[in-house]
């Protein structure tokens, strides 16, 4: 089709700096925290920026059926093309890396727990409050409200032995 708009690549410059800290407190809890600052086309009338701040907790003592690590994290970019990508703990076999954008909050706990030999739990709650908006998401996953919350729980049976 010749009526097709054709769309041109440009060059845009994005710059990241970002510092994390981790401090082992024991042999069981380690803390860390992270900020992080993005530039979006920096001196150009699109250009945007953003920022990232996170503190996390992880327990995991040795030998013992419990453990669990959380996340307090605030977050503020101008908008999309300057939103942050953060790693987050998530449940066995599973990741999360979601970007962030806007003005938020997000936290999560998950939760490890080794029932017996053959039978492992793993519960994940992750909850976001974004104060300035009366929605989030779009199209299927648009949410009436400002906030979202994720629930995971899932079982690990051995079988055999």
């Amino acid at each position: 089709n010749t009526n097709m708009p054709l769309y041109q690549t440009e060059d845009v410059t994005r710059t990241n700096w970002r510092t994390q800290i981790q401090y082992r407190i024991s042999s069981s809890i380690t803390l860390r925290t992270r900020a992080e600052l993005v530039w979006y086309d920096k001196g150009q009338p699109q250009a945007a920026q953003g920022f990232l701040a996170f503190a996390d907790i992880l327990y995991a003592p040795l030998m013992q059926p419990f453990s669990f690590n959380a996340r307090l994290q605030y977050f503020e970019t101008e908008d999309y093309n300057s939103r942050i990508f953060a790693f987050e703990n998530d449940v066995r076999y599973s990741f999360t890396i979601p970007g962030f954008f806007g003005k938020g909050f997000r936290s999560y706990l998950n939760i490890n727990y080794d029932v017996n030999r053959k039978l492992t739990t793993w519960l994940r709650v992750a909850h976001s409050f974004y104060p300035h908006q009366t929605t989030i998401g779009s199209g299927n996953d648009e949410i009436a409200g400002n906030k979202r919350t994720d629930v995971k729980l899932q079982f690990l049976y051995l079988f055999g032995h």
